[in-house]
């Protein structure tokens, strides 16, 4: 029995089948994922190298051969050969991350849902976009419940797993009368009978959108399918009594593709009686079924088509008799630039600031949390400058992300004593926000600032980081270690970093690579949200007597009342929402019963969990003060209670009483590592919550334990962190308590391997990996944000440093964005821009990697224009290879000028030289056979 049967369709896939077959047999579900290949008919190799793969892996391949009927009849024949409890699609020309399979089907299964979804790459060239891996509201419900479904999901079957018995129940299968729009009938007619429908948010899949004779390129009389297959999705949706719930959802699945159809196909194809038929059959449908269509204004509106026109039969025949090269230049163009336009508006508005005007050197920027939340070390450097740093005329500029953390941090401000008038709120990424950001001497954070930074000369960055470490960070996790490029950057270009201790240290470096690249001085000076538990008289009087009057009490005097402070750590993840395997509002009833009238619990919860539960229910356990910053608050209390939060390392600075609720500590530790042993740190800890109230009664005032922990992991706190780091920054402290750097890496290779979207390339470039010199450092780059299989680098050698690059071309200004666009539809035209361009790329090279200068660049493969000539760049010595992979062909749509820049390229044995090139040029025999040596030679 196999859990997931992946069936995949071919006809004439003799280029791609190889590879889409590859990237089944390295999922990571292994031999419990089925393939069953179905050639349909085709013409070319195809069926002889699906049999040659059936006969390597018969237990894992079904390969099967009809005669040609089309893509509906092919994954019909192979639904009756599956036997997984699943079912997934994949089309051969296209490629999978190795574990969307494994993903999906533990989605599917811990929801017990009828259809597990993920995002995908849609690739069109250079170009690769991110589609449909966001978080929704509609996931996780019937469609009834949940008509947005239809919107926020495509109709493609291939980014989806169905329950196999589920599509037997109701007698589900592809219509064989269609040609295509089967995919959508079937997907939104499943949609119409599932329980539910879930999704991993990632990219898992790739979608190769451009390829040759694709119907995406030229029409088709196969289009006038669509309304067959729309006006049968209706008749279901009616006989289910669905229809008046999802009516506007299906008149805007079928106006985009409508439009899409008439805009992206070519003009020569439009001008057949077959594409005339099909705009009046597509008229006529709308006015039957949605005789209302022309004054669907949200639609129109959103997508920028003018109503009056696109809604007009006559306007679509204009459009259809337009010259040929206008039109398709005036759409795609126009496609460019807004994409391009679309980029992060703050990230131009920074460059264009940074380009245009001097330093302030009375500003100060606070970026707490990235606007989320204000407590904490962002709090107390705030308020020393408010109260104590008087040299300057400061202004200060305090970050906020929404209205909702504004109004807490006003309130916050006010109930703390602070004279909010001193201070100007910022909103993330506004358009003030990145001006301040740009012109500001003093930048501090707890977290990391946006992707288009870049610290100018003048600027001084501090990063305090917002918590020891204990839950494994970086390339340390399981899950998303590839993702901390910015994070990594934010390291390399601070000036200070300042942690507790030299353990938090060795952890930061460990998991975000950036020993030896980094100019920071680290201090290990403690951190200024401590230092009301350093000394209690840092905490204000208004604070303490709105604290103490809560539960009827004022003064500071004696009391029996125990006040216990529960700070647990949110169980959610990247990709899931453990949160919502656990009962919150019990877990707490069960503690509230057990505790006596001498003790209250304030409970700090994250939001997603506190909108959850109603404390009015309770008698002894209360929602977390906001009579203060946290900090302040949880120095009054007697106890801390949390589980695998790092708080915990700072509040045993007040040798107060820590409890550890760990009740789901085996499910938790196999889900997130953690760098200590819960054991080991000498904390009481409990199971259930009758053992953890029966600590509570028990602890003293002081804890031997608390005491020993901070000795260990925070010995250097005290009253004036603030003083000390603000004094670091300006340059006016002495004495301070700093880390021997790393000598500065030399001699470092930086290695571009693209999106990794190809599975070929991405085992290629694991291969490469394994078998790196001892005396290289190698740095390997990617775009964070759409590469696919990055899974594939979790074993990689610690020795290889794993340097993401997140948003690449953010740090841009409105005149080069219009140029990167236009270069998109004329590559051609780069060569009269060399000088913007590699301006551009040394911009883009300080941002991604600040400080860092690299001995050799490799591109490995074929790679957009921007990284190509990124790489040449940022290292005198550029290597451009070829695999016998690769398309050698693609080499000749790069420019001369480019290739030129390149001190060596190389190719496979038997590929020929192109012409013009005056580079080194050398043959190899690929990665698997020379390996990385070959390119470092």
């Amino acid at each position: 029995m196999f859990d997931v049967s992946v069936i995949v369709p071919v006809y004439n896939g003799e280029k791609t089948v190889r590879e889409a077959l590859n990237a089944l047999l390295g999922q990571t579900l292994g031999d419990r994922l089925q393939i069953v290949v179905v050639d349909d008919g085709s013409t070319d190799s195809s069926l002889e190298i699906i049999s040659s793969f059936a006969a390597r892996y018969p237990t894992r391949i079904q390969a099967l051969h009809i005669e040609n009927s089309g893509a509906a009849h092919a994954r019909n024949v192979g639904l009756e050969h599956a036997e997984g409890e699943y079912v997934g699609f994949l089309d051969c020309d296209d490629s999978v991350d190795t574990t969307m399979f494994q993903k999906l089907l533990e989605l599917a299964r811990s929801e017990e849902s009828d259809i597990a979804t993920c995002g995908y790459l849609r690739v069109e060239g250079d170009d690769v976009q991110r589609r449909d891996y966001a978080r929704r509201p509609c996931f996780g419900y019937p469609l009834v419940q949940a008509p947005s479904l239809i919107r926020r999901n495509v109709p493609y079957i291939w980014n989806k797993l169905f329950r196999r018995d589920f599509l037997l129940e109701n007698e589900l299968r592809f219509d064989e009368t269609l040609r295509i729009y089967e995919d959508l009938l079937f997907t939104y007619t499943a949609f119409a009978c599932a329980n539910k429908v879930v999704r991993v948010h990632e990219t898992l899949y790739v979608y190769n959108f451009a390829r040759e004779n694709s119907l995406t390129v030229d029409f088709s009389e196969k289009r006038l399918d669509i309304v067959p297959a729309f006006t049968k999705l209706i008749e279901t949706y009616q006989r289910r009594g669905l229809f008046l719930h999802v009516e506007e959802e299906l008149l805007r699945c079928f106006l985009t593709h409508f439009y899409v159809v008439l805009e992206n196909s070519s003009l020569s194809s439009l001008r057949s009686p077959e594409a005339r038929l099909f705009t009046t059959e597509c008229f006529d449908f709308l006015d039957e079924h949605f005789p209302w269509w022309r004054h669907f204004d949200v639609f129109f509106k959103q997508t920028k088509r003018p109503q009056t026109l696109y809604g007009s039969r006559l306007f679509i025949k204009a459009l259809l008799n337009a010259p040929e090269g206008a039109r398709f230049r005036i759409l795609k163009q126009r496609k460019a630039r807004r994409r391009w336009a679309g980029r992060s508006r703050a990230g131009r508005v920074f460059v264009e600031t940074m380009q245009t005007q001097e330093i302030d050197q009375t500003k100060v920027v606070l970026d707490s949390q990235r606007g989320d939340n204000l407590n904490g070390n962002m709090f107390y450097l705030l308020r020393y400058f408010l109260e104590e740093e008087r040299s300057l005329e400061w202004t200060i500029c305090v970050t906020y992300r929404t209205a909702a953390s504004r109004r807490a941090f006003v309130a916050l401000i006010n109930a703390s004593g602070l004279d909010l008038s001193r201070i100007k709120l910022q909103k993330y990424n506004s358009v003030t926000y990145a001006q301040n950001l740009a012109t500001a001497r003093l930048v501090f954070t707890d977290t990391s600032l946006p992707v288009y930074y870049l610290k100018r000369a003048g600027q001084t960055y501090l990063n305090t980081w917002h918590g020891t470490p204990l839950k494994c960070l970086g390339r340390d996790m399981e899950e998303g270690f590839a993702g901390t490029a910015n994070l990594t950057k934010n390291f390399m270009a601070a000036d200070y970093l300042a942690f507790q201790s030299p353990y938090m240290s060795e952890c930061m470096k460990s998991a975000y690579m950036y020993d030896g690249f980094t100019h920071a001085t680290t201090l290990l000076e403690g951190y200024p949200r401590n230092e009301p538990f350093a000394d209690p008289s840092r905490v204000s009087d208004e604070v303490r007597e709105a604290f103490l009057s809560l539960e009827g009490e004022a003064g500071d005097g004696p009391s029996d009342l125990q006040r216990i402070a529960y700070l647990p750590t949110w169980r959610g993840s990247a990709a899931t929402n453990v949160a919502e395997k656990t009962d919150v509002a019990e877990l707490l009833r069960e503690i509230d019963e057990r505790l006596d009238d001498h003790q209250v619990m304030y409970v700090k919860l994250h939001p997603y969990d506190g909108s959850r539960v109603s404390f009015a229910s309770y008698r002894h356990v209360r929602p977390f003060p906001k009579c203060g910053e946290t900090y302040a608050v949880l120095s009054l209390c007697d106890v801390l209670v949390t589980d695998y939060s790092s708080v915990f390392f700072d509040f045993a600075v007040t040798g107060k009483p820590i409890a550890l609720y760990t009740y789901d500590r085996e499910e938790y530790l196999r889900e997130r590592g953690l760098y200590l042993d819960i054991d080991d740190l000498g904390l009481p800890c409990a199971n259930t919550a009758e053992e953890l109230v029966e600590l509570l009664s028990s602890c003293g005032e002081r804890s031997e334990e608390a005491a020993a922990l901070a000795g260990r992991f925070s010995p250097y706190e005290s009253s004036s962190c603030s003083r000390r780091l603000v004094g670091a920054c300006l340059g006016q402290e002495r004495g301070l308590r700093a880390e021997v750097p790393a000598a500065p890496v030399e001699n470092a290779t930086v290695l571009f391997c693209g999106d990794l979207r190809s599975s070929l390339t991405a085992r290629a470039v694991r291969s490469m990996l394994d078998e790196v010199p001892a005396s290289e450092t190698l740095c390997l780059t990617y775009d964070v944000n759409v590469s696919c299989n990055l899974s594939l680098l979790k074993d990689v050698d610690r020795s290889v440093r794993l340097f993401g690059r997140s948003y690449p071309l953010t740090a841009t200004t409105q005149k080069e964005r219009a140029l990167l666009a236009d270069l998109e539809l004329s590559p051609s035209l780069s060569e009269r821009h060399i000088d913007e361009l590699c301006g551009i790329a040394r911009r883009e090279a300080q941002r991604s990697w600040p400080n860092v200068s690299f001995e050799r660049a490799i591109v490995y493969g074929p790679d957009s224009l921007n990284n190509l000539i990124l790489a040449t760049c940022v290292a005198d010595s550029c290597v451009l290879a070829f695999d016998t992979i690769h398309d050698p062909s693609l080499i000749e749509h790069i420019p001369r000028w480019l290739l030129n820049r390149f001190s060596t390229i190389v190719l496979p044995q038997n590929c020929g030289i192109p012409e013009g090139i005056t580079a080194q040029v050398r043959h190899w025999r690929g990665a698997e056979k020379d390996g990385l040596s070959a390119l470092l030679a």
